[in-house]
């Protein structure tokens, strides 16, 4: 058993965690007059009762952690004023006062609050209901729904009770667009894999998700097949699992140290063959937006196993078409490669393909264990006897390689494959495939290219609803002149890509003018690291609207310019200057620190 980490993984729990899930865009203004709700206001709950609300209630307690976290997700989380033991996302409603557990909350701390409007969920009781109507506190009970689809319309009725009509119509938007995403990508799963749900086991007896919860319906909306989906409730049996003897098999973090570990359930081929994956059972039990959240982690890893079984070898020899249409023949698997790009040398540690290389540029200085490989030189001018004295049987070579340098490694009969970067950031698939194929290492390209592509996605899901703020690049300004990345460029891509306007995008290449910049006056200004020091100091840069509003953000600019896996970080890291721009809380700085980096690496 092991519980799985996937890089994807790690950025996508830090991001939900660090910028929240869902971005400002669901605390949307109430722009038009329609929307707005008129009170007083009488609502049907999900138990078919009728609640009236005399006016738009500005103080609320909740008593379901999903009804926690909707709160939150609509933009209603300054309303919050009681919550249960178990309300324990997002991490700000610790600051809540508690009213005591699911099961018995404390009436009395409930009627000091005072609250214009209780929200109840599945765990309450109608004798807790009743007493909270004897208090003349409004109760508003939203239970779980059978079907994933349910949740739209505990949202809808939220967002009627707490006048966030629009508000409620984002959260529902970005929630299920995210989902049918999956839905519509897990159709080109090539094997639908089955799937167990594990709720309890042991001496207690079997549970697990049957085929009328929505948890049922996360799975298949993964592209997964339940082994229960035939079962009505949650208490299933020992030998139906072991006939049903699913693919994998999802925990929660409290049977980590224990399932499996014994027969019957070690015999199990989830369990000998490491498919038992650990995951947060509160995106999956709790009906709320982060159930997006999970669709998209059980997707990632049914496609890992999909790739895992029907990937295909290499077939050698190869013969390969490279950037600059040359055909180059490749006798057998390389062996000892030399990376004359920086991108290409991020590339063959991103596919665990490292142990090959043998031979790097000075510049090639990504990840950290790069420096330890033989140096052949600046980019420009790579050192051909160095190169033949590592004996490489592939030179992969990148943009700034001259067709002099390429000449001269063709007469000593050394093959080399020129990868280019493309003009647009969905070339960055291409090239991950591409360079897969040639190192015989297909099974990790598609795995990297999906978490790349699906991570670029994602990150766009977060804005396509936000006004685009207007960004500017700096590649280089003052005395040689004002440069930045035109609209041909996969620069420019990852910027509007991520939520931005790109000012510069009718210029075709790099060569810009400062005339230009001032008149385009951009909302942010991406600085970097080189410039930070400098840029905006003095006139006219300093009248810069980004310069007076404090909205020059220091980026590293290696993950924009090299086009590599890291440009799902930009894109990531971009869509969150976006949003928080938005919401009018830029940082001076969004470098991941050293030890932000450390933890990543020690999760991965």
């Amino acid at each position: 058993m092991r519980k799985r980490f996937s890089y994807l993984l790690v950025v996508l729990l830090s991001l939900s965690i660090s910028w929240g899930l869902f971005p400002s865009q669901i605390k949307a203004e109430q722009e038009e007059e329609d929307l707005e709700v008129s009170y007083p206001l009488e609502l049907e709950d999900t138990v078919g009762r009728t609640v009236k609300l005399a006016e738009e209630p500005k103080t609320v307690v909740s008593l379901g952690p999903n009804m926690t976290e909707l709160i939150y997700a609509i933009g209603a989380g300054d309303r919050l004023i009681g919550r249960t033991d178990y309300c324990d996302y997002p991490a700000e409603v610790a600051e809540v006062k508690s009213i005591g557990s699911l099961m018995e909350p404390n009436l009395e701390l409930i009627a000091e609050l005072a609250p214009d409007l209780v929200l109840a969920s599945t765990h309450v009781s109608d004798e807790v209901v009743d007493k909270l109507e004897e208090l003349e506190i409004p109760v508003l009970m939203l239970y779980d729904s059978e079907h994933l689809d349910g949740l739209a319309n505990l949202i809808d009725i939220l967002g009627q009770a707490l006048n966030l009509p629009a508000a409620a119509t984002n959260l529902k938007t970005v929630v299920f667009d995210r989902i049918n995403d999956v839905r519509e990508a897990s159709k080109e799963l090539e094997e639908k894999l089955s799937v167990y749900y594990l709720v309890g086991f042991g001496e207690s007896g079997e549970y697990t998700a049957g085929g009328n919860t929505f948890i049922n319906d996360i799975i298949e909306a993964a592209g997964g097949q339940n082994v229960a989906s035939d079962l009505e409730g949650w208490s299933y049996s020992l030998e139906d699992l072991l006939e049903a003897d699913p693919d994998l098999i999802l925990i929660p973090g409290w049977a980590e140290e224990s399932f499996g570990k014994e027969k019957p359930y070690s015999e199990l081929t989830a369990v000998k063959e490491g498919q038992v994956l650990v995951v947060d059972e509160n995106i999956f039990s709790r009906q709320g937006p982060r159930n997006a959240e999970a669709v998209e982690l059980l997707y990632d890893e049914l496609f890992r196993l999909n790739v895992e079984e029907l990937s295909e070898e290499t077939s050698y020899p190869l013969t390969y078409t490279d950037s600059l249409a040359r055909e180059v023949e490749i006798a057998a698997k390389p062996q000892r490669v030399i990376s004359l790009g920086p991108n290409l040398t991020e590339l063959m540690y991103a596919l665990e393909a490292d142990d090959r290389l043998v031979g790097r540029t000075d510049y090639c200085d990504y990840p950290e264990d790069a420096l330890a490989v033989d140096s052949v030189g600046s980019l420009m001018e790579p050192n051909l006897e160095l190169i033949t004295e590592l004996a490489p049987d592939l030179v992969i070579a990148s943009t700034h390689v001259s067709e002099e340098i390429m000449d001269k490694l063709d007469e000593l009969k050394i093959p080399v494959i020129m990868l280019y970067d493309e003009e647009r950031l969905s070339g960055l698939s291409q090239i991950i495939l591409d360079l897969g194929h040639i190192l015989n290492v297909n099974t990790e390209a598609k795995l990297l290219e999906h978490n790349c592509s699906s991570r670029i996605q994602r990150a766009a899901r977060r804005v396509e609803r936000l006004a685009a703020p207007t960004l500017y690049y700096v590649v280089g300004f003052g005395e040689y002149g004002e440069f930045t990345a035109g609209g041909n460029t996969f620069l420019s891509d990852i910027l509007e890509t991520a939520g931005a306007k790109n000012v510069a995008e009718d210029l075709e290449g790099w060569n810009y003018s400062l005339e230009e910049l001032i008149e385009s006056d951009p909302d942010i200004i991406l600085l970097p690291t080189w410039t930070a020091e400098s840029f905006g100091q003095e006139a006219p840069y300093s009248e810069l609207s980004a310069v007076k509003n404090a909205n020059l953000i220091v980026v590293d600019d290696n993950i924009f310019s090299r086009q590599g896996p890291r440009n799902a970080d930009a894109v990531e890291l971009v869509t969150k200057i976006v949003i928080d721009f938005q919401d009018g809380q830029l940082d001076e700085d969004y470098q991941a620190t050293e030890e932000d980096n450390e933890q990543l690496k020690d999760a991965a």
